[in-house]
């Protein structure tokens, strides 16, 4: 009897032992599979949710588009507007000086006065190339814009027109039209187009398949007709069907499998198409990814624990107090250490005491001394600007009971600087009871904070000289009227350098970027008082000065015409590179900010035409108040 009671223990053990063992390796099946499917969730998530980001950086894109091309633009509807104010009388050579003032500031690869009998005066002379009778029709009814591509007989390249009706005023009659032909591969030369990462592809192209523009990473899927072929999503352009207008989808598998976007620019029927693949997409949420592995590793050990643990339980009764308490010890610093990995500090806040106590990070058993939410905004572990919402977090949660969630500068005890925090109190449900406590986590997200700080300046910076951009000076002009006493007046200082199509010419475009770097530093010296210097495009620059009055800007502009030809020397180009300033003061709240460009922008030409150094409007009004005075 004795050996059969032996032997009945023996079995029951090997039957718990081997229930244990079954349960371990479902287990693991079930946490392999889950993490797998979490895994296949994630990616599929990442291409869909990819949309908004596509249609921000296809945003950046026209925007950069458009900004050239309004340059372009701009430089036809002055020469129309000098052409009109010419005097009766004026001789074509007259004409034909003012199209070759702008002509060389421009990027045209010709540039005409048409009158309405179609007699063309080029600054080239070179005779009249209508490839494309639209443009100069509809300059002749009064309108401006661009042309469809097309490709010229002539000179066996893709290009468009740029065009701008001459009237001496908008209410008097149509005298004729100034015309700029852009080379489409000018265009693709002079334009920089965002992506999402290096491996994303953009283009710009017209609905009938021509290619505008195209990055180099897309131009090898190319057709010699022009028209998209077969691109890793496995799609076929061509000429755009209408109903994909503003379409996204995803399309491929595996590493093949890309998200994409195609949306109209707005100008003519020019569409934009931008794709970024699978790798580029799941690239930011591979530490995520990680993060979840470990995780479900963690988890998998813990549950080892747990169930040899229960199986020694069944075996021998004694001690299972003890050994309780040590498994739940192993699974707390398990616990502990998934939250040390994760960036997270855990709390447990009381409803009714208003207070909340910090769980030890090697034992989650152990806590430490309550401490109320309002000490922490007093004794400036939370930064004082932000103590108010900290605060109103732990009032929602007691009123509302729901989730609740903010962004923080905190400071832990053993350091001195405040790093972004992200604060989420939760609380405690048991069915049938009111909560009674929350928990509180602390998470670190000061590299994601900086991460989308960077981002931020990239789309505010110019890529070649690190100085704002033309759409950063509207947003700065905002500031100013924001703030609670807003200046009154404010000085724009636009500039161009002289001969600087010359060292591009002579010496090439990337001592032409050296040059550029090195007049965007000299900006940023002169002007780092007050001053916000601005890169407008090509070699054109404009300072921002709030609060100046006449004496201040002129005397920077001096000190710009004074030094910034020195760099020419300091470079030893051999060119004698000079800058010409246009200064103009003006009323923020008052006078729009295309007024008092356009005003800077008079003088700066005036300080060209005259061969001075810089000229201010005030100058400019002076001038022309002697001339009229008897």
């Amino acid at each position: 009897m004795k050996h059969l009671s032996v032997f009945r223990r023996w079995t029951s053990t090997a039957r718990q032992l081997w229930l244990a063992l079954l349960g371990l390796v479902l287990l693991f099946v079930t946490l392999v599979f889950s993490t797998l499917d979490f895994t296949l969730q994630l990616n599929r998530y990442t291409i869909a949710s990819s949309q908004d980001s596509l249609q921000n950086t296809a945003r950046s894109s026209i925007a950069a588009l458009n900004s050239y091309l309004e340059q372009q633009m701009s430089y036809v509807q002055r020469a129309a507007t000098a052409i009109a104010s010419l005097p009766a009388g004026s001789s074509e050579e007259d004409v034909r000086q003012l199209l070759d003032e702008y002509f060389q500031r421009s990027d045209f690869a010709q540039m005409w006065a048409v009158s309405l009998d179609k007699q063309a005066i080029s600054s080239q002379g070179i005779s009249l190339d209508l490839s494309s009778e639209e443009a100069l029709e509809s300059a002749f009814d009064g309108q401006s814009g661009y042309s469809a591509v097309y490709n010229s007989p002539t000179y066996k390249d893709d290009r468009f027109y740029v065009y701008v009706p001459v009237r001496v005023s908008p209410e008097q009659p149509v005298t004729g039209a100034v015309l700029g032909v852009l080379k489409v591969e000018q265009v693709a030369r002079s334009l920089t187009l965002y992506g999402l990462s290096d491996e994303s592809r953009v283009a710009v192209f017209q609905a009938d398949g021509m290619v505008i523009y195209a990055c180099d990473n897309l131009k090898y899927q190319l057709e010699p007709g022009g028209s998209f072929w077969n691109t890793d999503a496995g799609r076929t352009l061509g000429s755009l069907p209408e109903e994909e207008t503003g379409s996204f989808g995803t399309a491929g598998t595996g590493d093949g499998a890309v998200a994409w976007l195609c949306v109209s620019t707005g100008i003519r029927d020019w569409y934009l198409y931008q794709d970024v693949p699978r790798s580029a997409l799941l690239a930011t949420n591979a530490q995520e990814t990680r993060l979840v592995m470990i995780m479900a590793l963690k988890m998998l050990a813990a549950s080892v624990v747990m169930l040899v643990l229960l199986t020694i339980y069944h075996r021998q009764r004694e001690g299972q107090v003890q050994r309780a308490e040590d498994s739940l010890r192993t699974s707390n610093q398990l616990l502990a250490m998934a939250l040390q990995h994760t960036a997270i500090t855990l709390f447990v806040y009381d409803l009714a005491g208003h207070t909340m106590t910090a769980c030890d990070e090697t034992d989650t058993t152990r806590t430490g001394a309550p401490v109320e939410p309002a000490t922490l905004a007093q004794n400036g572990t939370v930064a004082p600007q932000h103590s108010t919402g900290f605060l109103a977090l732990f009032h929602r949660i007691r009123t509302t009971q729901e989730p609740v969630q903010g962004d923080f500068l905190v400071r832990r005890p053993d350091q001195s600087e405040y790093r972004w925090t992200r604060v989420t109190l939760t609380a405690v449900r048991i069915p049938g009871q009111a909560p009674t406590h929350a928990i509180v986590t602390f998470e670190d997200i000061t590299e994601e904070r900086r991460r989308e700080d960077e981002l931020r300046q990239r789309a505010n910076r110019d890529p070649l000289t690190n100085l704002y951009n033309r759409r950063v000076l509207r947003v700065k002009i905002n500031e100013l009227l924001a703030r609670p006493d807003p200046p009154k007046q404010a000085a724009l200082l636009m500039m161009d350098l002289d001969h600087f199509k010359e060292v591009n010419d002579l010496l090439g475009h990337p001592v032409g970027d050296v040059l550029l770097r090195e007049v965007a530093r000299l900006l940023e010296q002169l002007s780092a008082a007050s001053g916000t210097p601005v890169r407008l495009g090509g070699d054109e620059f404009l300072v921002l000065l709030p609060g100046a009055d006449w004496a201040t800007a002129e005397a920077l502009a001096g000190r710009i015409c004074t030094e910034l030809p020195g760099l020419a020397s300091k470079l030893e180009l051999g060119v004698p590179v000079g800058v010409s300033v246009g200064v103009h003061l003006f009323d923020p709240a008052a006078v729009p900010l295309n007024q008092a460009y356009q005003e800077a922008d008079v003088a700066l030409y005036a300080a060209k035409r005259n061969r001075g150094c810089w000229v201010s409007t005030r100058g400019l009004r002076e001038l022309g108040a002697r001339e009229e005075r008897p």
